[in-house]
């Protein structure tokens, strides 16, 4: 895609795409962190789940022991919507529940959750965005 300046002001361009928008908000979920540990580096679980309205709630077993990051893929480069979800054979709970842009904030709360091997990790959208993903 060519980019045309729309504005030249003392030398310097002014350009408006929507393909740099979408790239600088991490239009995709190729940008996601990956995690470490459970022997797999940067592999371990996939996943992509979306948020379609406030109250959505979704859910993810997580059975091999690791941190793995995760991120919202349009607010996740962009605005620091980011999460770690850590598995550790040592920890005493098996669920976590992490609350999705709580006050229409950018964020995951908590940011980071520990459970054990096996556990289960529920996000819920309490944000009134309706484009909200935990991707990774």
């Amino acid at each position: 895609m060519r980019l045309r300046p729309l504005l030249v002001i003392g030398g310097l361009f002014a350009v408006i795409a929507l393909a740099v928008v979408l790239s600088s908000c991490g239009g995709s979920s190729s940008s996601t962190s990956p995690g470490t540990g459970g022997g797999g580096g940067g592999s371990g679980p996939t996943f992509d789940l979306t948020f379609p309205a406030t109250g959505t709630s979704r859910s993810f077993t997580f059975s091999t022991a690791g941190s793995w990051n995760y991120q919202c893929s349009p607010h996740g480069s962009c605005c620091g919507m980011t999460g770690t979800v850590v598995v550790n054979a040592g920890a005493t709970d098996d669920s976590a529940l992490v609350t999705v842009g709580p006050g229409n904030t950018l964020t995951f709360s908590p940011s980071t959750v520990t459970v054990k091997p096996g556990g289960i990790v529920r996000w819920v959208n309490a944000s009134s965005a309706t484009n909200h993903t935990a991707t990774r």
